[in-house]
């Protein structure tokens, strides 16, 4: 007689906080590197008609928080922490604006990672470990026009996107259960973050 075995990944699920240009995006990279951990990104859980109309411009309207799905971001979460072995992620089709699904496998680390990611507490509670990267408005903005390649979004960068965080980065660092200087070398954070990890796993 043949016995399938079932082995089911046990997860812990780290949160990567921090404003545009922080970084998060690359650390989260070296850590899949590093780990084999797989990264969830919270920008397809913006609410694709926003709620809250502050700016004519949609995509300016979700610097908000209150324009992210957070139950469907907790969702997310519960069930990378749950029984099976592949999660349910949410996709933007921003051509039709519409949503997709698709299963993607986790694994034993898993990253999710979000300008805005600290703002929910319930979602906070779920985390096994939250990690705020702390930037300058100033490098932050160089870094997104470096990234883009162009200067055209610096008004929006400098109008919308950094004032709105500004009010929210000395919150999100009280919450955090580790504060990163995103303007300090990669690699050291890099092995700060890991050895902060290790910690998690084997506590």
């Amino acid at each position: 007689m043949t016995f399938l075995v079932l082995l089911i990944v046990m997860s812990i699920v780290i949160g990567l906080c921090g404003a545009s240009g922080s970084g998060k995006t690359t650390l989260a990279n070296m850590l899949a590197s590093d780990f084999n951990s797989t990264t969830f990104g919270l920008d397809d859980y913006f609410i694709l008609y926003p709620p809250l109309k502050k700016y004519e411009d949609d995509e300016k309207n979700w610097e908000l928080p209150e324009n992210t799905d957070w139950s469907a971001c907790r969702t997310l979460v519960k069930e990378i922490k749950g029984e099976n072995n592949t999660v349910t992620v949410r996709k933007i089709d921003w051509e039709t604006n519409s949503y997709s699904e698709y299963k993607v496998q986790k694994t034993e680390i898993n990253v999710v990672e979000g300008f805005l990611l600290l703002h929910d507490d319930e979602l906070v509670n779920l985390f096994d470990l939250t990690v705020y990267i702390d930037v300058s408005d100033k490098v932050g903005i160089e870094r997104r026009l470096r990234r883009s390649g162009e200067d055209t979004n610096r008004d929006w960068y400098e109008q919308v996107t950094f004032p709105e965080y500004a009010a929210r980065r000395n919150v999100f660092k009280q919450k955090a259960d580790l504060v990163l200087n995103g303007e300090d070398d990669l690699e050291k954070n890099f092995l700060i973050l890991r050895n902060k990890i290790q910690s998690v796993i084997y506590k």
